[in-house]
């Protein structure tokens, strides 16, 4: 850089085993001048540290930082934004570096820093292609550059590739949290914040796992019915509480750890279920039983594996542990793969409606 030319330097330290909100430092250098931020995580930021300052964030519903509170003299900054993020104050990464959604604005580029891609949102788009694609037989998920499937208060994506449900896990998580401390309270216990979180963090992913199933079923094009998702994560839930309980430990934890991931795998099946119709269209019942189920299995397998994530971090043998979750998949797989699409066929013929006219929607 030529002498007399101002610039900054910023480098960043972050948390490689987290997709998304994971910066735990920003270093800016500039004319010669050092400046350390570090940032305090729990499903958001918390805190933020600058030498002697300590401020704490307060978000909102889609995560976006709204307000930053300087602990120890109450000075406030507010932020504020549009549906897709547009920054109303025109303050936005000036003093600290998350904006809408948590993502990280980018002032001279005019973008917004989400992980796998840049946003732009003046425009309500990403500046780069998505790298999961969407659904041939949902036309509305194959744009490529689209913020949410143009849902910004439904949806939010907090990585750049996939959007999830707002409102179910904010629902799922409070009630995780408040079943929690209910039954420490009604055993006469000391409540146990760090297990009540663990139970609302299980709650939150299954909520907004169900409320995302919830509104791609309710889609004109995916050929269920709202009822029959409810029997499928009705199910799912079930059976992952008979999976986990089968040891005989019927305790509060366990009994809520098999609900919410029975209900994350169910959620996961609907899904699958553009392909599964395609398949029975076609008139190949054993094929979209068997894609229903394989589905399935790795999907109660990855959320079996989720609910002893806690396990696995206190010493628990790995094998053991995935050895577990693969069982519970399978029975997951026969009861919300096999059995879900059981009901489907027979809500089907209890409406008049049959397979053919179902798949043809």
């Amino acid at each position: 850089m030529p002498a007399g030319v101002p610039s900054k330097r910023t480098e960043y330290v972050t948390d490689l085993t987290r997709p998304y909100h994971n910066l735990l430092q920003r270093i800016e250098t500039a004319e010669g001048k050092e400046t350390l931020q570090s940032y305090t995580w729990d499903t958001n930021a918390v805190f933020l540290r600058e030498g002697e300052r300590v401020s704490a964030y307060l978000q909102d519903e889609l995560g976006s930082a709204v307000r930053l509170t300087e602990l120890r003299s109450g000075r406030q900054t507010l932020y504020g934004y549009d549906e897709f993020g547009g920054d109303l104050f025109g303050n936005q990464g000036e003093t600290q570096p998350f904006g809408y959604t948590g993502y990280q604005p980018d002032r001279t580029a005019g973008t917004s820093y989400a992980q796998a891609r840049e946003y732009l949102p003046w425009a309500g788009r990403f500046t780069g292609r998505d790298l999961i694609k969407g659904f041939a037989e949902l036309p509305f998920t194959l744009n490529e550059y689209g913020y949410c499937w143009g849902n910004p208060t439904g949806y939010v994506d907090r990585d750049g590739q996939l959007p999830t449900a707002v409102v179910g896990g904010i629902i799922g998580g409070l009630g995780g949290l408040a079943l929690s401390v209910t039954s420490d309270v009604i055993n006469g216990e000391d409540v146990d914040w760090k297990r009540g979180f663990k139970n609302a963090a299980l709650g939150a992913a299954a909520g907004a796992a169900i409320g995302s199933g919830l509104a791609f079923v309710s889609l004109p094009t995916v050929a269920m019915q709202v009822s029959e998702y409810k029997v499928l994560v009705g199910t799912g839930a079930l059976f992952g509480m008979i999976c986990n309980t089968s040891n005989g430990d019927l305790s509060f934890d366990n009994i809520w750890s098999g609900l919410t991931t029975g209900s994350i795998n169910a959620a996961f099946v609907a899904v699958g279920i553009p392909k599964v119709n395609a398949l029975f269209g076609a008139g190949d019942v054993l094929g979209g039983f068997g894609f229903s189920s394989l589905y399935n299995f790795i999907a109660g397998s990855m959320s079996s594996m989720l609910s002893n994530t806690e396990n696995i971090l206190e010493g628990e043998n790995i094998s053991h542990t995935f050895v577990k979750a693969g069982m519970s998949g399978i029975i997951q797989a026969i009861a919300s793969g096999f059995l879900g699409n059981i009901f489907a066929i027979a809500a089907s013929e209890i409406t008049g409606n049959t397979m053919a006219d179902r798949f043809a929607r």
